[in-house]
């Protein structure tokens, strides 16, 4: 989707040390929410258990932690704040959630009619395959 805020859920894979964000993670969901972001060509972030909604040149170390390690009510904060920071940096714009489980606890705190979620609910390589079909349909 064009001219949208596109976010990308984090993964568990992770290379070692130090990295932009954009380039820590390394599992293949991963790679394939990356590659839909990168096709589309907006402003983009990175959803991290972690860290929150984080820029993608923003260097992080690699980390073990998955957000079902939260309370309940830590998630949810966690939500609320990931979804203000997404309103804030969307400028307006659409919002194109590419996450799944936990991570789309934020989507209570986004405005129903900005966000679009594909390929929600799949498997991991059906959610590949659909993310590689909607990057080709939308390529000029």
């Amino acid at each position: 989707m064009k001219d949208a805020f596109i976010i990308i859920g984090c993964g568990d894979k992770k290379r070692e040390g130090r990295h932009p964000a954009v380039d820590l993670y390394c599992g293949p969901l991963y790679t394939s929410r990356l590659g839909y972001a990168r096709a589309f060509g907006g402003p983009h972030a990175i959803l991290s258990g972690l860290y929150g909604l984080i820029e993608p040149d923003r260097v992080v170390p690699a980390y073990d932690f998955a957000l079902a390690e939260r309370t309940p009510a830590a998630r949810d904060h966690w939500a609320k704040t990931a979804a203000g920071i997404a309103l804030h940096r969307a400028e307006g714009r659409h919002i194109v959630l590419l996450a799944a489980g936990e991570y789309l606890r934020a989507l209570k705190y986004l405005p129903v009619d900005r966000v679009t979620v594909p390929a929600r609910g799949l498997a991991i390589g059906k959610a590949r395959a659909e993310l590689a079909r909607m990057t080709r349909e939308e390529q000029p």
